[in-house]
Order: C-alpha cells, then structure tokens, then sequence
C-alpha cells in the first residue's frame, strides 16, 4: 500500500466525521402515544388546545405532561403505559405548535 493511499484514506475518514451531525442535533424515532387515545380540546386564553387522557379512573396523583421545543405528546408514549400501570392519572397537552389548534380572534 503506498503511504498516499493511507494519507488519502485517513482524511477521507477525517472529513465524514467532520460533516457528521452532532449528537445533540439528532432525535430518536417519535413513539406513538398508546392506541384508542382520544384527544380532546380546551380553549385557554382564546387557544384551542389538544389534550387526552389516561386512567382518569385511577386513584393515583394527576401527572401532567407538558412537552418542550418543537416536540409533542407522542414524546411520552413510551411513559404513558407505565404511569398507567402504576395508578397514575395523566394528562399530557400540546402546545399550540405541534398540533393543529385554532387562536380565536377578537379576544
């Protein structure tokens, strides 16, 4: 092998990791919240929100679950199922941006 193919190939490797996205750049695969999820909607401050709701039968604590960023409910689905299973209440809500909602106008 001649010492410009092993310079050649080291700074190949060199600039794709250079070009390589940061880890905090990439995002895992979105989990789907659980199935039969029926989403709701409250208007707050004039805001159509989206909501839903999880084992409002039980008797635990009401957990809210507020996501951040350019995120959304899906975010939580795989802490959905255990929360349930645990005898919490959950309640996880949009935020304006992620799902589609309606600003009432005139307020």
């Amino acid at each position: 092998m001649r010492p410009y193919s092993l310079i050649g190939a080291l700074l190949l490797v060199a600039a794709l990791c250079a070009h390589a996205a940061e880890p905090w750049k990439r995002l895992p695969a979105t989990p789907e919240i659980p199935p039969h999820t029926v989403g709701k909607h409250a208007t707050v401050n004039g805001v159509r929100l989206w909501y839903a709701e999880w084992g409002a039968g039980n008797p635990g604590t009401p957990v809210l679950l507020l996501h951040g960023g350019y995120a959304n409910s899906n975010y939580f689905g795989f802490l959905i199922p255990v929360l349930i299973q645990n005898g919490y209440h959950v309640i996880a809500v949009d935020s304006r941006s992620s799902r589609p909602c309606r600003i009432e106008v005139g307020l």
